[in-house]
């Protein structure tokens, strides 16, 4: 503790260590770590760890039962004990706090784990796309709300191809970048569409989902921990000064993983068409699928 130690790849070679103490260092990753089988209690608090990805690299020791992370950068992303939680179940002991049974769950809930199940009965029960509401009751996070696979979204007629062409093309990229906001950016589907409020409403946020869907950057750029990446860009390259107007990366409330952006994203853009929108946390495809599959949630 309270040294100046930036890396604990020395200590790789301690295999029988059972209680690592590392708080207040220049610590920015956690690499060395993976050999320490027996490993139950580890401290790298008030370090300059920047991502949940590092976490890797304890992820498989099934002795640490004691982990904390306070006051690292990693700590600002939206719901962070919960992802820890997810890929470190093993966990008893998280940030000082004892883990409970009910965080455990929801970590499980909050990575879809149920998703494709849920999936499956509800195309067998509704083949045409329909959602039940249960009542109107409100739904635990564990249940996953696809968007319909009913027959309308396999015809798309003139008025979806003429929607999506717009959102497609070079000329929305370009109109996003001229936006100084995503009101402004809005505005550019808003002259090209029918003037009749309710089209033009559809229109509108069908507009703004192709286009995240179209700019989504590809998977390639995620990397082996795709789900815990907060660093991957949400556009792809040549819209970087987008993504940085429309989802400013300064920490705090505005950062998150790379599923918790995008959906910040589209968020913000259906805001701006005038509709009310709000992310809910847990609605997520699971693990193995990866963007663009993510989109059509």
């Amino acid at each position: 503790s309270n040294n100046q130690i930036s890396s604990l790849e020395p200590l790789g070679s301690l295999v029988e260590l059972r209680t690592l103490i590392a708080d207040h260092n220049q610590l920015e990753h956690m690499k060395g770590l993976s050999s320490l089988a027996m490993l139950g209690k580890l401290d790298v608090s008030f370090n300059h760890i920047h991502t949940l990805e590092e976490l890797k690299n304890v992820q498989h020791l099934r002795m640490l039962r004691d982990l904390n992370l306070e006051e690292n950068h990693c700590e600002t992303v939206t719901s962070a004990r919960l992802h820890k939680l997810h890929v470190l179940p093993y966990l008893t002991m998280l940030n000082q706090r004892p883990v409970r049974q009910q965080d455990k769950t929801y970590a499980t809930n909050l990575q879809g784990t149920d998703f494709v199940p849920t999936r499956e009965i509800r195309t067998r029960l509704f083949p045409d796309g329909e959602l039940s509401d249960g009542g109107n009751a409100d739904p635990p996070l564990c249940v996953s709300l696809p968007a319909s696979y009913g027959r309308e979204s396999h015809n798309a007629g003139t008025f979806e191809r003429d929607v999506d062409g717009h959102a497609s093309s070079s000329l929305a990229n370009d109109a996003a970048r001229d936006a100084a906001n995503e009101s402004e950016f809005v505005q550019y589907f808003l002259k090209r569409f029918p003037r009749n409020p309710v089209p033009d409403l559809l229109a509108l946020l069908r507009a703004v989902y192709v286009w995240v869907v179209t700019n989504g950057r590809p998977r390639e750029g995620l990397q082996e921990s795709g789900l815990l990446d907060e660093t991957v860009p949400v556009l792809k390259p040549e819209l970087a000064e987008v993504e940085a107007k429309f989802i400013p990366t300064d920490g705090g409330a505005e950062s998150g993983l790379w599923s918790e952006r995008v959906t910040k994203l589209f968020t913000n853009l259906v805001r701006a068409v005038g509709l009310e929108a709000e992310p809910i946390t847990g609605y997520w495809a699971p693990a193995c699928w990866m963007p663009p599959e993510w989109m059509p949630l």
